[in-house]
């Protein structure tokens, strides 16, 4: 029996690519370590959890990327979420009274990237639009929260609010059934 061996050849950007990220998971697992041990030494604040949250954010990002259901606008709802996060920390741990005016503004700039990257390539970025509806209702939830007095109204929460409403609406009016379509792909019961 003659067995035909038909997979192609890793090529060298592939495999640097291996190796990089190999070595990234050495170095960002002994900073993960590291940080700790080095806070709990000098004391202060807990600025280790900022650090590991940061390692952790990386190691998401780079060093580990997602194979299933892989697209830009995953990659940049994936992103937001770990700088949101990372901006709460700071401003919990570090140098407070900041983030409820600073991470709305950043959720609207992600809502309008995504945006463009979805209506740029409507045929391709179709299939995923999940994170951008995701996102959407997360911004949705927080405005409404936000309307209702907690935290505190502030200009950019309003602003975050009514972005993500006009995303909705547009869709709506747009694309209602290829929408339709996506929520019962991902929502299907038998």
């Amino acid at each position: 029996m003659n067995i035909e061996i038909n997979y192609p050849n890793v090529g060298k950007p592939a495999l640097f690519m291996a190796y990089f990220r190999k070595t990234l998971r050495y170095l960002l697992i002994l900073a993960a370590i590291t940080c700790p041990i080095v806070n709990l030494a000098v004391g202060g604040k807990l600025w280790c959890l900022v650090s590991v949250w940061v390692i952790l954010g990386i190691w998401d990002i780079l060093a580990k990327p997602d194979v299933i259901e892989y697209s830009l606008i995953r990659q940049t709802v994936k992103l937001t979420i770990y700088v949101c996060v990372l901006l709460v920390l700071i401003d919990q741990l570090l140098a407070p009274g900041w983030a409820s005016f600073v991470v709305p503004i950043v959720g609207c700039a992600s809502l309008i990237v995504t945006f463009v990257i979805f209506v740029s390539d409507l045929h391709t970025q179709m299939h995923n639009m999940m994170p951008m509806i995701w996102q959407i209702l997360l911004a949705l939830g927080f405005s409404g929260v936000t309307l209702a007095g907690w935290p505190e109204k502030s200009w950019p929460m309003i602003a975050l609010g009514s972005l993500a409403l006009l995303i909705v609406i547009i869709g709506v009016l747009t694309l209602h059934k290829e929408i339709w379509l996506e929520l019962k792909k991902r929502f299907h019961v038998q």
